[in-house]
């Protein structure tokens, strides 16, 4: 019975896995044309907090 909670455990952890991965792609695709910051800048603007 154990062996069986760790499996299920495993796949849900697979599945969960899978849907923050299409999140992050629906995401990623609708920021797409969005103007981005380049890392230099945004360590400037941390070095000035």
């Amino acid at each position: 019975m154990f062996m069986w909670y760790e499996k299920y455990q495993g796949v849900e952890e697979l599945i969960e896995d899978y849907l923050d991965l299409q999140d992050l792609r629906k995401a990623k695709s609708e920021e797409q044309d969005l103007p981005s910051v380049p890392l230099h800048e945004v360590i400037e603007e941390l070095k000035k907090s």
